[in-house]
């Protein structure tokens, strides 16, 4: 059994790399070639404004032979802003580090195949799913890209974004400006895509073909009013989008159909309820369609060039597919490379049947 840290992951699997493998495991989730189950969140308290949490995702995906079970298991934050209640996971285990793992099975003879740290590919799936979103929704003349958010999220999105549109020019708005001017000489000496960086967000927003939200933000990152007819419009968490964008979009897409399942005790979980309420959306269900069913041609998406679209977690959060589909990749590249860390699969089995 092989054990791959983000170090070994990042070298062995780009993000443009991702993206066809990506749409092979939408079309068949939506096909129903493969399973997955949505992320389950069990919540306690854990003293004044802290909780701890575990949230497992779980996924089969037979057409790689694989199965996978994501797990993080975190020390919260909790607190209030405005009427929200955001959370930052606390670096609580040894040497200040996180805990979050996972674990790759193959579905042929049961037994444990990889063990790998989750951090770098739970962004890359988020990106990932960014990339296949605007590549199937936004238009095909789509060249001028608003990237709000200069961090880790934005410089993994903007590969995946160029990968599927001509883009011929990226503003990037950051409220720090030395954040916001590093990433975008950096980006543009990776791409070589002229990025702007800009004073405002509606700089970016205005004029713009595709908007893609990168930020860590308890609030809406632009107005409804910034956009205009024929945009492309990709939210990293909903609460970047101001809430009247949900009437203004004529095509909405959601990351995954369902929602998370929260059990809590001691009062805590309330920061995931309040999400969740949030993301029901009431009358405007009824026109939402999951990524994979556009993905597979099984719902429509834009229809004309002057629609609007919106694409994020909008009544639930992304499938757990491909963290099999990109496991089964990354373990195969890492075999083939030699990296990572041989452990013997022995220690992971038993003579007795649980």
């Amino acid at each position: 059994m092989l054990i791959l840290d983000n170090e070994d992951i990042r070298r062995l699997l780009p993000i443009v790399d991702c993206l066809p493998i990506a749409e092979r495991a939408y079309t068949d989730l939506s096909s129903g070639r493969a399973v997955d189950r949505p992320r389950v969140n069990l919540a306690l308290s854990a003293g004044d404004r802290r909780e701890y949490v575990l949230k497992t995702w779980d996924a089969a995906y037979p057409p790689s032979g694989v199965a996978a079970v994501r797990l993080t298991s975190d020390l919260l934050n909790v607190h209030s802003y405005g009427e929200r209640l955001i959370s930052e996971a606390i670096p609580t285990a040894a040497g200040g580090r996180y805990a979050g793992l996972i674990l790759l099975f193959s579905i042929t003879t049961g037994e444990p195949l990889a063990i790998m740290h989750d951090a770098y590919l739970a962004r890359l799936c988020t990106s990932v799913a960014v990339g296949l979103a605007t590549k199937y929704l936004a238009r095909e003349d789509a060249t001028i890209l608003a990237m709000l958010g200069a961090g880790r999220q934005a410089r993994q999105q903007l590969p995946a974004l160029a990968a599927v549109r001509r883009l011929v020019e990226v503003r990037v708005f950051h409220p720090l400006a030395d954040d916001r001017e590093q990433f975008a000489g950096d980006m543009q000496a990776t791409l070589g895509i002229p990025i702007y960086a800009v004073d405002h967000p509606r700089a970016a927003v205005e004029g713009s073909d595709i908007v893609a939200t990168a930020t860590s933000s308890p609030l809406h990152v632009y107005e409804a009013s910034w956009v205009r007819p024929g945009m492309h419009l990709n939210m990293s968490r909903p609460s970047e989008a101001p809430q009247d964008i949900f009437g203004v979009a004529d095509v909405l897409v959601t990351a995954g159909p369902d929602q998370p399942l929260t059990y809590a005790v001691g009062g805590a979980g309330a920061i995931w309820r309040g999400r969740q309420a949030r993301l029901s959306l009431d009358a405007e269900q009824t026109r939402v369609v999951a990524l994979m069913d556009v993905v597979s041609g099984r719902a429509a998406g834009r229809t004309t060039a002057e629609q609007i679209s919106l694409y994020g977690a909008i009544t639930g959060h992304s499938v757990g597919i491909l963290y099999p589909a990109l496991g089964k990749e990354v373990l195969a590249r890492a075999e083939q490379a030699a990296v990572g860390r041989h452990v013997p699969t022995d220690w992971f089995l038993q003579a007795e049947v649980s």
